[in-house]
């Protein structure tokens, strides 16, 4: 049964009504409140009273001294959130992932965000889901839905079973049709309903402001006990009271605040070289109390692009540019195996949509003459059994000569443990353990070029 799927115009008539399939960012703080939440501390708070006690009582200079503290920390602040949120939103636009839909009538790759309710979209082992909807064609589809569930189990997919956004495909192939894009998935939903999240604070914000809760309450108490007993002493309510000020503010630590800020402005910037973006000071701490920092690696690190360096055929290996294609019998089975074993297809101007080592090999198969389409035409699967990261082997049964063949591909160690023969001269001759080792003494030499 051929796809079609929605038409360009369609696509667009949808997209218009249901908006783009992404799921908005917590609503932003303006300038203005970012500089005012620098001011959410009670020490910041403390040393502003210190500041405007000193002017109101004729220390000016200490006043303005104070005061120019507080606010050049705030603006710091201010100038290291701003620039974490600019890094961040440049690596929201490297990561924004794509999606091989049918779109008049033929495959092509788009962004995730301009998927649309009635689009058919292809998913293949290792792909993110990027919206939910109903499957129309699957093969050997098991999908992982813990972001959902919890459930670490990968979960066996049918055709007319629910995929949903966020979940990873993680075994076979299929086709899913969109039924609810952005905030109205389910993952969208769950994104929706905690947004509203109170921030906690760091231990070191907990500790600080504890510590100048003391130290404030303690000044004042010590300033109270003072003017009573000067006040006592000699009577005089306006020098006792000038005298309490003054030692309520030289409690106060005014360079705190600025001691913490370039502290922490140093694991910052020691940080920024490593190429990592904090986004709040405060962070440094709790970053700095980790012990096992666990990361995943994805294409968006690499280009992702794979092309076909080197061919071991006949016991021997050639370059992608003296490799012939010849109507030998090991040839004609390589490029039979390249092009029908395969999930990947290639969009229009070569594009490769799918998996890139696959693509890499029908790429290869293009520049030496093999026609992918009609040879995939000629030669319909029978069966297929998809690739999984257990079995480490892809195979696809075909009809050729009149005889049912299995063509299969995978990891190296896993097809010489499971063949028997090898193909030489146009012949197939026991794989010996001599020509195994040979084999593996070539795949030594290319893993070794990659390293």
């Amino acid at each position: 049964m051929k796809l079609k799927g929605l038409s360009s115009v369609q696509a667009e008539k949808l997209l218009k009504e249901y908006g783009l399939n992404y799921i908005p960012r917590q609503h932003r703080k303006s300038l203005l409140q970012i500089f005012l939440s620098q001011f959410n501390n009670f020490l910041i708070l403390l040393l502003l009273g210190a500041s405007l006690i000193s002017i109101f009582v004729g220390e000016i200079t200490d006043g303005l001294l104070i005061f120019s503290i507080v606010i050049l920390n705030a603006l710091f602040g201010v100038y290291q959130e701003k620039k974490a949120e600019k890094s961040i939103d440049e690596l929201s636009k490297i990561t924004v992932t794509k999606s091989r839909v049918i779109r008049d009538g033929y495959q092509q790759e788009i962004d995730s965000k301009y998927l649309v309710p009635g689009d058919l979209v292809f998913l293949e082992e290792g792909v993110k889901i990027p919206a939910d909807g109903k499957l129309i064609e699957a093969v050997n589809l098991t999908v992982n839905e813990a972001s959902l569930t919890g459930e670490s189990l990968p979960v066996e997919k049918k055709i007319g079973d629910k995929v949903y956004m966020g979940t990873i495909v993680t075994g076979g192939r299929g086709f899913f049709k969109v039924i609810e894009t952005a905030e109205r998935t389910q993952l969208g939903q769950v994104i929706v309903s905690v947004k509203e999240v109170e921030e906690v604070k760091t231990p070191l914000q907990k500790r600080l402001e504890r510590t100048t809760k003391v130290v404030g309450y303690l000044g004042i108490f010590a300033a109270v006990i003072v003017f009573a007993l000067s006040f006592l002493k000699t009577g005089d309510y306006f020098s006792s009271f000038l005298l309490a000020i003054a030692l309520a503010v030289a409690v106060v630590p005014e360079g705190l605040p600025a001691v913490l800020t370039i502290t922490l402005s140093l694991g910052v910037k020691r940080l920024a070289k490593k190429k990592t973006v904090v986004r709040k000071l405060e962070s440094i701490e709790a970053l700095g109390s980790i012990t096992v920092l666990a990361t995943d690696k994805t294409g968006t690190l690499t280009q992702n692009k794979m092309r076909v360096k080197d061919v071991y055929l006949d016991r021997k290996t050639f370059s992608s540019t003296e490799f012939k294609n010849s109507k030998e019998r090991s040839s004609i089975l390589f490029f039979l195996t390249s092009v029908l074993c395969s999930t990947a297809s290639l969009g229009k101007g070569g594009m490769v949509l799918g998996d890139p080592t696959e693509g890499a090999l029908l790429l290869f198969a293009l520049e030496k003459g093999v026609d992918v389409s009609k040879l995939r035409k000629t030669y319909p699967l029978l069966r297929e059994e998809s690739f999984d990261s257990k079995k480490k082997i892809m195979s696809v049964t075909i009809s050729y000569n009149g005889k049912n063949i299995s063509l299969l591909k995978g990891a190296p160690e896993i097809i010489l443990q499971s063949s028997n023969f090898i193909i030489v001269g146009g012949k197939r001759v026991p794989l010996s353990s001599k020509f195994k080792k040979e084999i593996e003494e070539q795949i030594d030499r290319w893993a070794a070029q990659g390293s």
